[in-house]
């Protein structure tokens, strides 16, 4: 292997709906590939990292790296995106990393004006996930934990004027606007959604926000929330 060559890394998001592949082959290129549609995942997700692996001239072999979107999000498929991590992971042994979809967005929003950014998703049932993050150099660190909160609740936390990113702001446009609140500046929906590719970009900074599962308990999805189901039948909720 020469000094200008990687080892191959293989990314999985599978948390939203947009399912996403990425791999970086062993010049450095990122190849992606994302569908649209919660039902189509757990039918897609193998033939995406087929695809994906026969762009780059790979194979699963020759994967060095495993990474995946922890959540939190789509319950479902989460579970699809770590049933076949674990898979990879008994057949070859290779590391395996995780981060965030709060994080993962975060890594690919560019760094403005503002000193800080609010990532929030949707989680359904009037609550969103978010977290709050700070620009530190060129990049944005987490100023906070995450958590299962109610939109109007997070806008009272806010720290000054900031950025915000993630598909909660489609469902709760309404609320920003009646509340008429020029400190907060919503980016493009480009933003709405963690991504594969971005993943990997923070693998290749070796950032905090990885991390590394290695036994069966971390091979489980960040829910930060019960199911429906769960909450219905009286169980506690997962400690974040």
């Amino acid at each position: 292997m020469t000094a200008k060559t990687k080892a191959p890394v293989l990314a999985l998001e599978t948390s939203s709906p947009i399912l996403g592949v990425a791999v970086r082959a062993g010049d450095g290129r990122i190849i992606e590939e994302t569908l649209e549609g919660y039902s189509k995942h757990a039918e897609n997700l193998l033939p995406m990292i087929e695809q994906a692996l026969k762009k780059a001239g790979l194979a699963v072999e020759d994967i060095g790296t495993f990474l995946i979107g922890r959540g939190p999000g789509s319950f479902t498929g989460l579970r699809v995106g770590f049933a076949t991590l674990k898979a990879f992971r008994i057949l070859s042994s290779k590391p395996c990393l995780g981060a965030l979809s709060l994080d993962i967005i975060a890594e690919a929003v560019p760094c403005g004006d503002l000193s800080h950014l609010g990532v929030c998703l949707d989680a359904h049932r009037d609550k969103i996930y978010t977290r709050l993050y700070k620009k530190t150099g060129a990049a944005w660190q987490p100023a906070a934990a995450p958590k299962l909160t109610h939109f109007n609740d997070w806008m009272k936390e806010w720290p000054g004027p900031l950025y915000l990113a993630g598909n909660a702001l489609t469902a709760y446009k309404e609320v920003l606007e009646k509340a008429e609140n020029d400190r907060a500046v919503p980016l493009p929906e480009t933003y709405a959604v963690p991504r594969a590719a971005s993943l990997i970009r923070i693998f290749e900074k070796n950032s905090s926000v990885l991390t590394q599962l290695e036994t069966p308990h971390d091979f489980v999805p960040y829910y930060l929330r019960l199911s429906e189901a769960e909450e219905r039948a009286g169980h506690h909720a997962p400690a974040c």
